[in-house]
């Protein structure tokens, strides 16, 4: 009886421990136990999978050689109370791959039972690399974000400025008796307020929030756009840009914003690989032509002409090994904490959306080249544009007109007040819409230019108030603004049905935009 009762607890005993093998290989989770030392004495399967070593070379080695050298202080500490028997949450543990990258780990460790305190760990670790590296990417998406938010916020006051810059030097240059070194240091202040007014349009266009569009656009503007936001960054690393624009590249529809994101990721990844490089060079490069791939669009349809995008850089190439998985997501050649991995895989996501494909070709040493190429698309019809996309039809420019001026903004008010005289006008000069409702209760205007964003009433609401008294005269407003990027302001002005003059602007598009106006006025009253 005792025999066959030893022979029963014996199976017992084997049947458990089985289980516990079963449990101890076939767990997701990483099991591993440790010594008094800190050596791995033993480790489930999920070990290689994690960390590329083989079970051979990660039983015996000390943990210490596989955790990152900055944290292993911290992670030491941690083990040796969890070995005391003192109770421990659960703590992260960072640990490097066999090839160097760095995985993150939850680890919580309890002494081994029947051992004694002190004399081993049995540990249990949670693999929560994925998890983090999502988190870095809602921070970072939270800090474009905010970004968007204060580029925003600071546009218009930089864009006030600006036009009173470029105004007052295009007032001088219009002076005849100025000499001419005069004019040429006068012609440089108004270059570079133009540039610099073109950098911040350029920023609000690339950080604002964009539902998804398609309107034509053509490929060379966007890429000069998208090569303005990183020019001053490969001037000062010593990186000269070569391009080789197609002169007669057609429109294609596309949307615009979607694709100067795809061009400025390109443009920066070859900047980092060259950046350590000294003098080197990027090529960019349009054509219209076959494509080089037999692709296919989602729909099935295959493009006979396409319009290629070339980004070539001479930096240090990537290794044909990773050449075919540079678009997947997570993936990156980058060192530790200079990229998330998700950036061509969006450049990817982005051009098949369009109908198109991206791939890249590549030597170690040479540099890399990285093709777009998207269909050549035409829309049935056009969407409305507002009237000030183009150049205005002028209608008198000898005549005189009462204008009403309002911006809250003193330098830019009195500017406009000086080219209105300047262009033979009498303007009046208000610095706020109250004030502007005051005046228009005692005289007349032939024209309204009204700032859209001031302290207390807005552009807008000038409108609105106007159109209770007088329909006709608020449909004689122009509004002036350094924020037609807001799709807010975009949506109420295409709500209200008045131009718009973005500032900065030059004095013939204002001369232009008030001859508009009031030639719309005439036809209106069949005049």
């Amino acid at each position: 009886a005792i025999a066959i009762e030893n022979t029963r607890l014996y199976q017992q005993i084997q049947q458990s421990e089985q289980r516990y093998r079963d449990l101890f290989a076939n767990a997701n989770d990483l099991i591993f136990m440790l010594d008094a030392d800190l050596h791995i004495t033993s480790m489930n399967k999920v070990g290689p999978q994690l960390t590329g070593y083989s079970l051979e070379e990660l039983v015996k080695r000390p943990l210490a050689l596989l955790c990152a050298p900055a944290v292993w202080a911290v992670t030491s500490v941690a083990l040796q109370e969890a070995m005391s028997g003192r109770s421990m949450p659960p703590f992260e543990m960072e640990v490097l791959r066999k090839d160097g990258e760095p995985i993150t780990l939850e680890v919580s460790a309890q002494p081994m039972s029947g051992d004694g305190v002190g004399n081993g760990l049995h540990c249990i670790a949670r693999d929560l690399t994925e998890r983090r590296r999502l988190e870095q990417q809602l921070v970072q998406s939270e800090k474009l974000s905010a970004i968007g938010q204060l580029v925003a916020g600071v546009a218009h006051e930089l864009n006030n400025p600006l036009t009173s810059i470029s105004g007052y030097a295009q007032l001088l240059l219009r002076d005849q008796e100025l000499g001419t070194t005069l004019v040429q240091d006068v012609k440089h202040i108004h270059t570079q307020a133009e540039r610099a007014a073109k950098i911040v349009q350029n920023l609000l266009l690339f950080a604002r929030e964009h539902k998804p569009e398609r309107v034509e656009v053509n490929i060379n503007d966007v890429l000069r756009s998208t090569l303005a936001l990183q020019a001053y960054q490969l001037r000062v690393d010593n990186i000269s840009v070569v391009t080789n624009y197609a002169a007669d590249l057609p429109r294609t529809v596309a949307d615009p914003h979607q694709l100067q994101q795809v061009f400025l990721n390109l443009i920066t990844n070859a900047h980092h690989a060259m950046r350590e490089n000294g003098p080197s060079t990027l090529t960019i490069t349009t054509r219209v032509g076959t494509p080089r791939r037999d692709q296919s669009d989602l729909d099935g349809t295959t493009h006979a002409d396409i319009v290629e995008v070339a980004i070539s850089d001479t930096g240090i190439g990537i290794p044909e090994r990773d050449i075919n998985r540079i678009f997947d997501p997570f993936f990156t050649t980058k060192p530790v904490g200079q990229g998330t991995g998700l950036g061509l895989s969006i450049c990817f996501g982005i051009v098949r959306e369009h109908g198109g494909i991206i791939w890249a070709d590549s030597t170690v040493g040479a540099g890399t080249t990285v093709f777009v190429e998207l269909p050549l698309r035409s829309l049935i019809s056009l969407p409305n544009t507002l009237p000030n996309d183009g150049e205005p039809d002028v209608h008198d420019a000898n005549a005189s007109y009462q204008v009403l001026v309002v911006d809250d903004e003193e330098p830019v008010g009195a500017l406009l007040a000086r080219l209105l005289k300047d262009l033979g006008h009498q303007p009046i000069l208000v610095s706020s819409g109250a004030a502007a409702l005051d005046v228009v209760s005692r005289e007349s205007f032939d024209l309204i230019l009204s700032d859209i964003k001031m302290p207390g009433m807005s552009g807008f609401d000038l409108r609105n108030a106007i159109h209770q008294r007088d329909p006709e005269l608020a449909q004689r407003i122009v509004f002036t603004t350094g924020d037609t990027i807001s799709p807010a302001t975009q949506a109420r002005l295409a709500e209200s049905g008045n131009l718009y003059l973005a500032k900065p602007f030059a004095i013939e598009r204002l001369e232009a935009m008030i001859q508009h106006a009031l030639r719309r006025r005439t036809v209106e009253l069949g005049e």
